[in-house]
């Protein structure tokens, strides 16, 4: 999924997560994470090319285990697309 940071002074930075944990104390975070990107480390075109690929083995397979497999890699590839246009939405309200 998505984390997104926001610093006292109002900057925000996106990350995409997968697996892990999360620790909230009252004066700190933690995230022990198995996969985390910055929004600028995401791949666009491999993120899009993950979806198409996962809808298409949806529509054509008829092995659960494919399907399964297929729909883990479409949400994972939606979460870093998603990642991704919150940081530029964020770009932009920060420009104007």
């Amino acid at each position: 999924g998505e984390l997104r940071l926001r610093e006292a002074c109002g900057e925000e930075f996106f990350f995409y997560v997968s697996g892990g944990f999360l620790e909230v104390q009252p004066l700190a975070v933690t995230v022990l994470a198995d996969e985390m990107l910055r929004s600028s480390e995401i791949d666009r075109e491999a993120a899009l090319a993950a979806r198409h690929s996962a809808e298409q083995v949806l529509t054509s397979s008829h092995l659960f285990s494919e399907r399964d497999a297929a729909k883990l890699m479409l949400v994972k590839a939606l979460a870093q697309l998603l990642v991704i246009e919150h940081e530029l939405a964020s770009h932009k309200r920060s420009i104007r």
